[in-house]
C-alpha cells in the first residue's frame, strides 16, 4: 500500500442488546491483498434469522457507513462463522495518512419498506405514469427514490417524504425492455434500501404499427417503419405523418 498510511485503532463493536451482543464473537482485523479484512462469528438459535451489519470509520465520526465494502456486511447477513467485511480504505479515502478507528454498527434485519401491489414483470409504457405504494415499516421522514435496470441507477436520486405513495412518469426517451426496478433508500445510510420487483418499459406504438403512407403514382402505398434506436441507446417515437397533397 505504498503511499498509503492507515493505523488502525481499537475496533469497536456496538449492539442494541446484550442478548444480540452474545451471538457474536471471534472478531479480528488484518490487512489481506491491500484490503482491510474484519473477521467475524454470528451466531442464533434461529438460522432462518437475518442480520444488518454496516462498518464505519472515526474519520467522520461514524456519522456515515464505509461504502467501499464487499462481503458479509449490509441487509440480509445470515448467521454463521467465518463472517467477513473487505474494506478498501485506498478506493474510499485516497491518500488518506492517519488513524481511524472502526466500528461495526448492528441490528436484527428489518425491511426499509414493503412494496404494495407490485406484481413481478408488470408492464408500463412510455410517457405513463406508476403509482408506487408502500408500507412505511422504518420511521423515516424521507426515503430516497431512484429507477434502476438490471442493478445500475438510470435517473439521479431525489428525495421524497415517507407518505407511502408516490407517482413516477416513464421518460418517453427510456430504452424500451425489462430489468428495470424501484429504489427507496435511507438517506442516513446509502446501504440500506429496498428494491422493487421487475417491470418492463414497453413503446408508445409498436414497431409493426409504425406505418407512413406514401403517394406513388398510381395510387397510395403503406411502407412498414422500423423501430430503429436513436444514437445513444435511446429510442424515438414518432407519430404518423400526414399523407402529402395531391
Amino acid at each position: 500500500m505504498r503511499g498509503f498510511l492507515l493505523c488502525l485503532g481499537v475496533f469497536y463493536l456496538l449492539l442494541p442488546t446484550a442478548s444480540f451482543a452474545q451471538t457474536l464473537s471471534n472478531v479480528t482485523v488484518k490487512f489481506e491483498s491491500g484490503l482491510i479484512a474484519v473477521h467475524y462469528d454470528i451466531e442464533s438459535p434461529d438460522p432462518s434469522q437475518l442480520f444488518e451489519f454496516y462498518l464505519y470509520g472515526s474519520h467522520d465520526n461514524y456519522s456515515s457507513p464505509l461504502m467501499e465494502v464487499t462481503g458479509d456486511v449490509g441487509q440480509k447477513v445470515s448467521s454463521g462463522r467465518q463472517k467477513v467485511i473487505y474494506w478498501d480504505a485506498r478506493k474510499e479515502f485516497g491518500n488518506f495518512k492517519g488513524d481511524v478507528n472502526l466500528k461495526i454498527k448492528g441490528d436484527f434485519y428489518t425491511p426499509l419498506v414493503a412494496y404494495n401491489d407490485f406484481i413481478n414483470d408488470q408492464k408500463i409504457k412510455k410517457s405513463k405514469t406508476m403509482n408506487i405504494t408502500w408500507e412505511p415499516v422504518a420511521e423515516f421522514e424521507e426515503l430516497t427514490f431512484e429507477i434502476v435496470k438490471n442493478g445500475s441507477p438510470i435517473t439521479r436520486k431525489i428525495s421524497i417524504r415517507n407518505s407511502g405513495k408516490y407517482t413516477w412518469t416513464v421518460p418517453g426517451n427510456y430504452k424500451a425492455g425489462d430489468g428495470y426496478r424501484v429504489k427507496l433508500g435511507s438517506k442516513e445510510n446509502p446501504m440500506k434500501y429496498e428494491l422493487s420487483d421487475e417491470f418492463t418499459i414497453k413503446r408508445k406504438v409498436p414497431t409493426l404499427l409504425k406505418i407512413a403512407p406514401v403517394v406513388v403514382a398510381g395510387g397510395v402505398f403503406v411502407i412498414m417503419m422500423g423501430g430503429d434506436e436513436s444514437p445513444g441507446g435511446q429510442e424515438t417515437d414518432e407519430s404518423i405523418p400526414d399523407p402529402p397533397n395531391p
